[in-house]
C-alpha cells in the first residue's frame, strides 16, 4: 500500500509539472513556501529497496519584519524509515551502544527556526535553530544537487545542516572575503538537547572573480554526552564557477578522536564534484562528483560516485536522471540508477 501511495504521489507530480508553481506569499512579510523529494530507484543487489519513494518534504514560512529582520521557521518530514540511499550502508550507531537507529516512518521536526537580525552592513546575526556554516553553503553555493544527495559534509556525517545556537556571518572587504562563526549545542536538530558540551565552527572564504576558497574549522566537546567524545574537523575547499560551469571540492584534514564511540579515528578524505551546463532543454546541466574518505585510518576507503543530468521538467519541478556508486571498501559496491525529482513552490 505505501508503494503504491508513492507511486501514485510521484506520478501526479510529474504529471502536474507542465502547470505552473507559485510560491504563496499571503501579503507583503509572510510568504510560504514547501519542496518535495521523491524519486524512483533501480539498485543493484538490493531490490527491495527500489521502487517509487518520496524522501523528504519540507513546508517553510519566511516572515519579513521591520529593518530587515526575518523570521523563518521550517518543517521537515522524513517520509520513510530510512532516507532512500542510506539505506545501501548499515544506519551509524549510537555513541557508547554500538545500536543501529532508524528514523521513524513519517516523523515531522522542525528544521530550522530562527530569528535573523542585520545590525551592520558586514554582520548578520541568526538567532535560533539555524545553519551550520559549511553544509548549506555547499548545497546551495556550489553542489546544488540535495534532491539526489547531501553535500560532502552533510553526507559523511562530518557536520549536521542544522543545530541550536547563534551564528555571526556577512562578507567584507566588498564582498572579497566572508564568515560564518558558529557557537551551537552540538547535538544537531534531529537529536535532544542534553547540556554537556558545545561545538564551535568557523568557516571564513575568500571571493576572488570566480575563485572562492576557504577554511572550516568545528571543534565540539562531550558529543551527546559522551565524555572524552570530542570531534574536531578540519577542512579546506575550493571551487570555480562561472555561467557556463562550476568545479571544486574538498578535502578532509582532519576529525575527531576519543572514546570508542567516536565515527572517525583520524579520518581523512575528499571531495571532488562538478557541473556544466548544456545548450539544450531548460536549464539543463551535466554533474558528476566523487567522495572518498578513511573514516578510522585503516587504509578501508569508502567512495561514492554520482553522474547525472539535472533539467527544469516545468516551473517548479527539476529532474536529475543519476546513476550512483557506494563502495564501503569491504563488500561489492552497489549500483543504484534513479530519477530524481525536486518538486517545489
Amino acid at each position: 500500500m505505501q508503494r503504491k501511495l508513492m507511486a501514485a504521489t510521484l506520478l501526479a507530480a510529474l504529471t502536474a509539472a507542465a502547470t505552473p508553481a507559485h510560491a504563496y506569499k499571503v501579503n507583503d512579510t509572510l510568504e510560504v513556501n514547501a519542496k518535495l523529494f521523491a524519486n524512483v530507484l533501480s539498485v543493484e543487489k538490493n531490490s527491495d529497496k527500489g521502487g517509487f519513494h518520496l524522501d523528504r518534504s519540507y513546508l517553510e514560512v519566511r516572515r519579513n519584519l521591520e529593518g530587515g529582520d526575518l523570521i523563518r521557521v521550517t518543517l521537515d518530514q522524513k517520509a520513510e524509515a530510512d532516507s532512500t540511499l542510506s539505506v545501501l550502508t548499515p544506519p551509524a550507531a549510537t555513541p557508547g551502544t554500538g545500536t543501529a537507529t532508524k528514523s521513524a516512518d513519517g516523523r515531522v521536526f522542525v528544521k530550522y527556526a530562527y530569528w535573523q537580525h542585520q545590525f551592520a552592513p558586514v554582520a548578520t546575526l541568526k538567532a535560533g535553530l539555524n545553519h551550520t556554516p559549511m553544509v548549506d553553503f555547499d548545497e546551495s553555493k556550489f553542489w546544488g544537487f540535495r534532491f539526489v544527495a547531501k553535500s560532502f559534509t552533510d553526507e559523511w556525517g562530518l557536520q549536521t545542516s542544522s543545530d541550536l545556537g547563534l551564528s555571526l556571518l556577512g562578507k567584507v572587504a566588498d564582498g572579497k572575503l566572508e564568515y560564518h562563526l558558529s557557537g551551537l549545542n552540538g547535538e544537531g536538530y534531529q537529536h535532544p538537547v542534553n547540556g554537556n558540551g558545545y561545538a564551535f565552527a568557523a568557516r571564513v572564504g575568500a571571493n576572488l572573480g570566480g575563485l572562492h576558497t576557504g577554511v572550516l574549522s568545528h571543534r565540539e566537546g562531550n558529543r551527546n554526552g559522551v565524555s572524552g567524545y570530542d570531534p574536531e574537523r578540519d577542512l579546506v575547499y575550493a571551487f570555480f564557477s562561472n555561467d557556463a560551469f562550476r568545479i571544486g571540492g574538498q578535502y578532509l584534514v582532519n576529525a575527531d578522536d576519543g572514546t570508542s564511540a567516536t565515527k572517525f579515528h583520524k579520518a581523512s578524505g575528499y571531495n571532488v564534484q562538478g557541473a556544466v551546463s548544456l545548450p539544450f532543454g531548460n536549464k539543463t546541466e551535466a554533474f558528476a562528483r566523487y567522495d572518498t574518505i578513511d573514516p578510522m585510518d585503516t587504509g578501508v576507503d569508502k567512495t561514492l560516485t554520482l553522474a547525472g543530468i539535472s533539467f527544469q521538467a516545468g516551473e517548479g519541478v527539476t529532474v536529475a536522471p543519476t546513476m550512483r556508486i557506494d563502495d564501503d571498501g569491504v563488500n561489492p559496491s552497489i549500483t543504484t540508477w534513479g530519477v530524481f525529482t525536486q518538486m517545489s513552490f
